[in-house]
C-alpha cells in the first residue's frame, strides 16, 4: 500500500511540473529567407541577390513562344548548404503575401558568361491580327510550406541534388544557396 501511495504522490508531483514548450527559431524581419541548420537549430540569412529578367523567344508560323527567366550574376552563391535528405528554410511574410507563392528553382550556370539563371514562366503568343497571349508559370522544385512557430513559415525541400538554387519570394527578393 505504501508503494501505491508513493507512486500516486510521484505522479502528482510530475503532473504539477509543466514543461516549457520548445521555442523554434524564428526570423525577426519580414521578407528575408533563412536557412534552418538541423544540427544546431539556428537560422542564418541567405544572401539576397540582384536579379535581372531576361527572355528567349522562338518564332513559328503564326505564333511566338518564349521562356521568361531570372538571371543572377556570378556562377555560384556564397552560401553553402550540405547535402541531406531535406533542406529547410524559414521566413516571415507581411501584409497580404501568400506564403505558398514562395518558389524554389534550380539554376543553370553559364561559366563562360559568369551568370546563373532560372526559368520562371513560359509565354505563347498566337494569331496574326487578333493576338492571344498565354503565360504559364514554371513551378520549380516541389516543396512543402508549413507553419513554423508563432509567426513564420518553413519551406522544406527533399533530396536536392548538388547544384545552385534560388528562392523567389517576390520579383525583387531572390535568395540563393548552393548544395554541396
Amino acid at each position: 500500500m505504501r508503494q501505491v501511495l508513493f507512486l500516486v504522490a510521484a505522479l502528482n508531483i510530475l503532473q504539477g511540473q509543466q514543461s516549457e514548450p520548445v521555442k523554434v527559431p524564428e526570423p525577426d524581419v519580414f521578407g528575408v529567407m533563412f536557412y534552418l541548420d538541423p544540427s544546431s537549430h539556428t537560422i542564418t540569412a541567405l544572401p539576397k541577390e540582384q536579379a535581372k529578367s531576361v527572355g528567349k523567344a522562338k518564332a513559328g508560323f503564326g505564333s511566338v513562344s518564349a521562356v521568361g527567366s531570372t538571371q543572377l550574376s556570378g556562377i555560384s552563391s556564397s552560401f553553402r548548404v550540405p547535402a541531406s535528405d531535406k533542406s529547410e528554410f524559414v521566413f516571415k511574410v507581411g501584409g497580404n503575401v501568400d506564403p505558398t507563392s514562395v518558389k524554389l528553382y534550380p539554376c543553370t550556370q553559364d561559366k563562360k558568361k559568369k551568370f546563373r539563371q532560372m526559368d520562371t514562366v513560359t509565354i505563347k503568343n498566337t494569331g496574326t491580327f487578333h493576338a492571344t497571349s498565354t503565360q504559364t508559370p514554371i513551378s520549380g522544385v516541389d516543396v512543402d510550406i508549413v507553419k513554423h512557430g508563432e509567426s513564420s513559415y518553413k519551406l522544406v525541400a527533399k533530396r536536392l541534388a548538388p547544384g545552385e538554387y534560388a528562392i523567389l519570394m517576390r520579383a525583387d527578393a531572390v535568395f540563393t544557396f548552393s548544395i554541396q
